[in-house]
C-alpha cells in the first residue's frame, strides 16, 4: 500500500511538473479611459468645476449622431489636459437649452470660469481640441448679462425650470383627482394667486418693521 502511495505522489508530482501552464495575457485597465458626461440639470453645478467642453445634441439629430465616435475621442484626448467633457440632451433638459440660449444641434460651448464660448469650426478631432487647448482666446466670450451664468441666462432657465414643474402638477392633478384640464389650471393659478398675496403681505410687513426702525 505504501508503494501505491509513492508511486501515485510520484506520478502526480510528473504531471504537475510537465504539464504546460496556461498563461494569461492581462488585459489593458479600461477605467482610465475618459468618456464623455451626461449633464443634467440636477449635476450640472457639481460638473462644471473646471474647464469645460460642453455639447447640446438631441437624439433624433443625424448630424449629432455621426459627430458622436469623434466628440468620444476629443474628451479621451482632452482628459489628459484635465478638461471636463460632456452633453446634454437638449430634448429633455429644457432648463438648460433656455439658460445657454440653443438655436440648434449640434451647439458645441466651451465654459472657462464665468466665460461661455462657442465653437463654430470644423467638428473634427484636431480643431475642436486645438480650440479648446488655445483657440479659444481668440473668440469673444458671450456677454455676461446674457451669459448662461449671468441673472438673464439664469432666470430664463430658472422660469422654464418651474414652468416644467408646474406642467408636471397639472399632469398628476388631472390623473389623481380627475380634475378637467381647465380646473387644474384654474386651481393651479388660484395656489399662484394665493402665494403671491402672502409673499406681498411678507414684504410689506418687512419694510414696515424697517421703517419703524429708522
Amino acid at each position: 500500500v505504501t508503494m501505491m502511495r509513492l508511486s501515485y505522489l510520484l506520478y502526480s508530482l510528473l504531471l504537475l511538473t510537465f504539464t504546460p501552464q496556461q498563461t494569461y495575457t492581462q488585459e489593458p485597465p479600461t477605467h482610465n479611459i475618459k468618456s464623455v458626461d451626461e449633464v443634467t440639470s440636477y449635476n450640472f453645478d457639481s460638473k462644471i468645476t473646471n474647464d469645460y467642453l460642453i455639447e447640446f445634441y438631441a437624439p433624433w439629430c443625424g448630424h449629432c449622431k455621426r459627430f458622436a465616435p469623434t466628440y468620444e475621442a476629443v474628451a479621451r484626448t482632452l482628459s489628459k489636459s484635465n478638461v471636463g467633457v460632456g452633453k446634454v440632451d437638449g430634448s429633455k433638459e429644457r432648463s438648460l437649452t433656455s439658460r445657454f440660449q440653443i438655436r440648434g444641434y449640434p451647439t458645441i460651448l466651451f465654459i472657462r470660469g464665468w466665460e461661455v464660448r462657442q465653437y463654430r469650426g470644423p467638428r473634427t478631432h484636431d480643431d475642436i481640441v486645438q480650440f479648446v487647448l488655445s483657440d479659444y482666446q481668440y473668440i469673444e466670450p458671450m456677454p455676461m448679462l446674457l451669459s448662461p451664468f449671468g441673472p438673464v441666462g439664469y432666470l430664463r432657465g430658472e422660469m422654464v425650470a418651474v414652468g416644467g414643474k408646474i406642467m408636471e402638477l397639472h399632469s398628476w392633478l388631472t390623473k389623481v383627482f380627475r380634475l378637467s384640464n381647465v380646473g387644474a389650471f384654474m386651481l393651479l393659478g388660484s395656489i399662484g394667486l394665493l402665494l403671491t398675496l402672502v409673499f406681498m403681505i411678507w414684504v410689506f410687513m418687512a419694510l414696515e418693521k424697517k421703517v419703524k426702525r429708522d
